[in-house]
């Protein structure tokens, strides 16, 4: 049989985008391998085997002649080919596994039974959704990926009907975790200076790795110290093609490596530019062992003829042997490939080897920040900053900058960035890292108002100008201005369009967050077309890692998709690449699948293991947006005491924008639960005209509406229905929620003021929207909400149906809160029906359920005993205990439940100083449909003397 040549993986003509063997359709586009109703999404490597096999079939490929192929000027063991020959043949399935035949330590030979047909289309469209084989073998067919980022968490109930709405507003500051991640990017990547320079490495194919390997040093290290220099810029070649602008001020510096005419076992770099008209053409020859010195000096030489003027400055030296620079390659191309996984592998081995190598540990920092392993990153800046000297000061505040944003010190970096971009003005790339470093720090309005300061009104290269609209659009969005956020990223997606098929890599980013935005603002919006097509953008640039967060990102937001399949395989996935901000998006991805599904136990555990992941990658965005999911779990258990101090640590880091909102918000609903309905009301219109801040722009449309929401009922409450019914006219009927809040609102205001018609309508309007509601614990706390309002209104089964449909679930569940709400529920119906061992049971349950003391539930307690007491036949002592509560009531503005005291006093009398108590708060509020007739058979008369008049 005959053998291959060791030629480079195959390619087919651009038209042809199928590949047909039989029943197996091979999809080039997507790496993607269907048969059936199966289809697996394949790792580079995997796929590049299978294109080599496809092309050639019936021969015989030896293991040598596959990783000369697939993994040309890559080091790599013969394991891995073994692995990917593995994971195909799994993608490939039954039968069809069988047609790679392994030759017994020779290679592999590829036997279909069918010919291999190219098409460009195929003639039933709808290929299967495909999953992603991970390089251990694990098959996962599911689209849903694993985040890079912190998963955004779904639009679920999270309190007492005002409490709503408020994580879906949130959804997309969690998934802001990822955007704002510390990078440590050279200040070249984004620049706005009167001069550039571009370094272009001129490869010969025809070479060996040693010359890849000097040539790779050579671009690193001149790169590294002239992005190190403030006022130079540093242009990438495609930064330039996409900028015709810049091409007249920039410097083009060619860069090669190889041989020396010298003789054997000697080596020359060159480099070649044109300067005013002068064309300078320098180079450094000597031993292949000495490579890092000729790297060095010819470094110095070509910075000396670049910027003549400038003061001698002292650099360090290179240190690297010819070794350590092969494993530098490596590190670097799979780094440039976005392979990052891999530049970690590369780097450990490399920094291991070559523990004094100080650009080793400058580049595995920064793959290692791209992962989120901020911890590990820091370690090796550090060892990099130290090894890295002496260096120019300017050269060493950029590097202390960097090492205060990786450890999470944001204050201190954007201070740090505050004074490079004050010295060097033209240099708009540290105004972009002090930014980000204020909006890691969450002040996201400072942030804003330094990206839209005048300097970024002058003309300004492509580059700068499409990371300037990014960086709005990530500012904008957590201050709420969601509509300006979109704009903004639409314009950075144009940008990046025009820009061509070089800025594929940036097209992916500006693509999926765009789509994120657009979810935020239509939550039952299906656009995984939107997240697919930034994939597509990202493997066009070979960024699988991207691809699989913005596919994930289309599965997890928008309107609820069924269940997530092979989730814990994708989570395993994750772990095992030690991809932490991606195994932490699939950690939250799968607690918040059992949350829509009211498995609350796994949510927790699933929780706690982010947590845990979270805090290994010392990254307190991703810790906040747990702390959120948690303060929501503290909350409906009735844990308010350690629910307030989570809300003082949230709210007491100097944060700006929606995570103050948050804390704000669950501070008012706190205070309305105990009774403080003066504070939360006076907090909750704070909130909707100013947020507390003047130094804040005006709060948008949408924090507007959530706290309007929230006054409504704080002011039916206190007996204003007027007002009531005006904030919850501003709760939009385009988010379902918010919705739902206001129909149950003013079904109770209907209530209240006499109109129970109308009420029940609202509230049976509401029940039949129950189903809008993707998750269990959401229609749980609405159920309670309207089941008591349903009993009050005349029908006193359904609420008993509402109830006992209820408290199974949130016993399970550990909510202690809505526990005690549907025992006491139960008490109030129970009582109705003249069963007192059975109302006095079901009070004594709720009293046991709460954790601390709530007002609202205990007013509903205390009225139960009370009516028990008095049917029991202690008058007295239920009067004693009603007194006491309609005095309570009147201290805390609770005019509902004074009202509701003051009628289980008043009994059926029409005079007396109760009676006219009551007329007088009647007339006063309107509020004369509140009344506990249906709850307990009034009986005797006027039961306080004269001076007791409440």
């Amino acid at each position: 049989m005959p053998e291959v040549p060791e030629t480079s993986t195959p390619t087919w003509p651009p038209r042809v985008r199928f590949l047909r063997i039989g029943e197996v359709v091979i999809d080039l586009a997507l790496r993607r391998v269907s048969h059936g109703d199966h289809a697996t999404e394949l790792p580079q490597r995997v796929f590049d085997v299978l294109l080599v096999l496809a092309a050639e079939p019936h021969v015989l490929h030896t293991r040598q002649a596959l990783l000369a192929r697939v993994w040309a000027g890559v080091i790599v063991e013969d394991a891995n080919l073994s692995q990917s020959v593995s994971v195909l043949r799994k993608a490939l399935g039954e039968p069809h596994k069988a047609w790679i035949r392994t030759r017994s330590k020779q290679g592999y030979v590829f036997e279909p039974p069918f010919d291999i047909e190219a098409l460009d289309a195929l003639e039933a469209p709808g290929a299967p959704d495909a999953g992603v084989a991970a390089e251990d073998g694990t098959a996962a067919r599911d689209a849903a990926t694993p985040v890079a980022a912190t998963a955004p968490a779904p639009r679920r109930a999270l309190s007492m009907r005002a409490t709503l709405a408020t994580a879906a507003a949130l959804a997309l500051l969690a998934a802001l975790a990822w955007w704002l991640l510390p990078r440590l990017a050279a200040p070249g990547a984004a620049p706005a200076l009167p001069a550039s320079v571009t370094l272009i490495p001129v490869e010969d194919p025809g070479r060996d790795s040693a010359d890849a390997a000097s040539l790779e040093l050579l671009d690193a290290w001149l790169g590294w110290k002239l992005a190190s220099l403030p006022d130079v810029t540093v242009l990438t070649p495609a930064h330039l093609a996409a900028d015709p602008a810049a091409q007249a001020r920039n410097t083009v510096v060619l860069l090669s490596a190889g041989p020396s005419p010298q003789g054997p076992g000697k080596r020359v770099v060159r480099a070649r530019f044109e300067k005013d008209g002068e064309v300078h053409r320098l180079q450094q020859e000597g031993d292949a062992a000495d490579v890092a010195l000729l790297v060095d000096r010819l470094s110095d030489a070509v910075l000396a003829a670049l910027h003549p003027d400038r003061p001698a400055q002292a650099w360090p030296s290179l240190r690297a042997t010819p070794e350590a620079a092969i494993g530098f390659l490596a590190l670097e191309r799979a780094r440039r490939a976005h392979h990052w996984s891999d530049a970690v592998e590369a780097g450990d081995a490399l920094v291991r080897d070559a523990p004094d190598f100080a650009l080793g540990h400058l580049h595995l920092a920064r793959a290692q920040a791209t992962l989120g392993r901020l911890p590990e990153a820091r370690r090796h800046l550090e060892t990099a900053r130290k090894l890295l000297q002496p260096m120019p000061a300017e050269a060493e505040a950029l590097l202390q900058a960097q090492q205060l944003a990786l450890s999470n010190d944001h204050a201190a970096a954007a201070e740090a960035y505050a004074r490079l971009a004050e010295r060097y003005p033209d240099q708009t790339w540290f105004a972009q890292q002090q930014a980000r470093a204020l909006g890691r720090a969450g002040r996201f309005a400072d942030a804003l108002a330094l990206m839209q300061a005048p300097i970024w009104d002058r003309p300004l290269p492509a580059s700068t100008e499409m990371q300037k609209w990014f960086n709005r659009a990530i500012f904008q969005a957590p201050l709420g201005d969601l509509e300006g956020a979109i704009e903004s990223a639409r314009r950075a997606d144009a940008l990046a369009a025009a820009a061509g098929e070089e800025w594929a890599y940036d097209r992916g980013h500006t693509l999926m967050l765009l789509a994120q935005l657009q979810v935020d603002g239509e939550p039952d919006r299906d656009t995984r077309a939107a997240f697919e097509a930034a994939a597509a953008q990202f493997e066009r640039a070979g960024d699988a890692f991207s691809a699989l967060r913005a596919r994930f990102l289309g599965e997890v937001l928008g309107p609820p998709k069924g269940q997530y399949r092979y989730l814990d395989e994708w989570l395993a996935q994750a772990r095992a690449a030690g991809q932490r901000q991606l195994e932490l998006g699939a950690l939250r991805a799968a607690a918040f699948q059992q949350y829509r599904a009211g498995n609350i136990q796994a949510y927790r555990l699933r929780l706690m293991q982010a947590m845990a992941v979270a805090e290994s990658m010392d990254d307190p965005w991703s810790t906040n947006a747990i702390e959120r999911d948690l303060l929501n779990e503290e909350y409906l258990q009735g844990r308010f005491t350690q629910a307030g101090e989570r809300i003082a640590r949230m709210a007491g880091n100097d944060q700006q924008g929606e995570l103050v909102t948050w804390a704000r918000l669950f501070e008012v609903f706190i205070d309305q639960m105990q009774g403080r309905n003066a504070r939360a009301l006076a907090a909750a219109e704070r909130g909707r005209t100013r947020m507390d801040d003047p130094g804040l722009p005006a709060p948008s449309q949408s924090v507007r509406d959530r706290y309007a929401c929230a006054s409504g009922q704080i002011q039916t409450t206190m007996g204003d229905p007027q007002a009531a019914r005006a904030s919850y006219a501003r709760c939009p009927a385009t988010d379902p929620a918010l919705e739902l809040v206001a129909i149950i609102g003013l079904a109770e205001v209907d209530l209240a003021t006499g109109d129970a018609a109308a009420a029940l309508a609202g509230l049976h309007r509401a029940l039949g929207k129950l189903p809008d509601l993707d998750t269990a614990p959401g229609r749980w706390i609405l159920k309670l909400e309207v089941a008591p309002l349903l009993a009050a209104a005349g029908e006193p089964d359904e609420a008993e149906r509402l109830n006992r449909d209820v408290l199974p679930e949130v016993q399970r569940a550990g909510y202690g809160m809505l526990t005690a709400m549907a025992h006491v529920g139960l008490a109030e119906l129970a009582l109705s029906r003249g069963e007192l061992d059975d109302s006095r049971r079901w009070a004594a349950r709720a009293r046991a359920s709460l954790p601390e003391p709530i007002w609202l539930v205990d007013q509903r307690i205390d009225l139960v005993e009370a009516g028990v007491a008095r049917l029991d036949g202690n008058p007295a002592g239920a009067d004693a205990r009603l007194r006491t509560l309609e005095r309570e009531a009147a201290s805390r503005d609770d005019m509902l439940a004074r009202l509701r005291a003051l009628d289980a006093l008043q009994g059926r009398t029409t005079s007396g100083p109760i009676a006219t108590t009551r007329m007088a708060l009647v007339a006063r509020t309107g509020l004369r449909g509140v009344s506990v007739d249906w709850m307990m058979p009034a009986t005797g008369g006027d039961s306080l003397k004269a001076d007791d008049t409440p």
